[in-house]
């Protein structure tokens, strides 16, 4: 059995840093996925106005389409659902 040295690691700091670096994005994950469910929310709510809607699909038709792709994802539980914006 040979001794893991930290310079034989991907990152150089040596084996305990992977669960490191894991036990970190755990902890983060709590928080983007809040801030992902909050911007959803603020998402739907501003496309049930219809003002909101109607400027939107007249002036930025392409931003209505993303954002009611991120309405979509919040009302049918697609937690997982990758939505891309483009420009």
């Amino acid at each position: 059995m040979h001794a893991v040295r930290p310079a034989d690691c991907p990152d150089g700091k040596g084996p305990g840093s992977t669960s490191d670096s894991s036990e970190k994005r755990e902890e983060t994950y709590g928080i983007d996925n809040l801030h992902l469910t909050v911007a959803r929310g603020y998402v739907a709510k501003l496309l049930a106005n219809t003002r909101i809607t109607r400027w939107l699909s007249y002036h930025r038709p392409e931003c209505l389409g993303e954002f009611q792709k991120i309405a979509m994802a919040r009302q049918f539980g697609w937690e997982g659902a990758t939505i891309r914006m483009t420009r």
